[in-house]
């Protein structure tokens, strides 16, 4: 299984949260209603809340 980040803007840019595997998560960190973009895999960014 892999990870899933959501950057806060479009083309993977801005704050981003990513999410483990089989992780439960409720409400985002640093993501919300705007241009969201997802990744799958190891795409991270600098200003990226990990939920472990």
């Amino acid at each position: 299984m892999q990870k899933a980040t959501v950057f806060y803007n479009s083309g993977f840019a801005g704050a981003c949260d990513a999410v483990a595997s089989l992780t439960n998560v409720y409400k985002l960190n640093k993501t919300y209603h705007q241009n969201a973009s997802l990744g799958f895999g190891s795409r991270t960014g600098s200003n990226c809340y990990m939920f472990n």
